[in-house]
């Protein structure tokens, strides 16, 4: 049986200056200073479920430099990946999004595209994490 493991964000740490901690987060995680502030306020909030070891290190070294109490869990089986929707994509290995043709002809469509997007990421089984480390 494979363990996995979940993230868990529990605020910022003792001693951190919290706008320099929510605008490292928004740069990591590529989302909104309102969002950011809201995760961060929810002590407990779960980043993301079913990473192996060493995803669930990189997201853990990452929150933690950003300045976060973070907390790496074994997942029991009732709450494996397959069953609870994760609200991440593996840490920044992403590839960047790449323009079609189609993109970019239109400033007002191209933004409407990119809002649409990011309201996608925001709904439960979004993204909290894009990108590259």
């Amino acid at each position: 049986m494979r363990v996995t493991y979940k993230i868990t964000l529990h605020g910022i740490k003792d001693g951190e200056n919290q706008s320099a901690v929510v605008e490292r987060l928004m740069a990591l995680a590529g989302l909104p200073r309102y969002r950011v502030m809201l995760l961060l306020m929810k002590p407990g909030t779960t980043i993301k479920r079913g990473l192996d070891a060493r995803h669930a290190a990189m997201y853990e070294a990452a929150l933690d430099q950003a300045g976060c109490n973070v907390y790496r869990a074994p997942e029991s089986d009732a709450l494996s990946p397959s069953k609870e929707p994760s609200i991440a994509k593996s840490p920044r290995l992403a590839p960047p999004h790449k323009p079609t043709g189609r993109e970019g002809t239109s400033a007002a469509g191209s933004t409407k595209k990119r809002i649409a997007r990011k309201v996608r990421a925001l709904t439960i089984g979004g993204t909290f994490f894009s990108g590259t480390f």
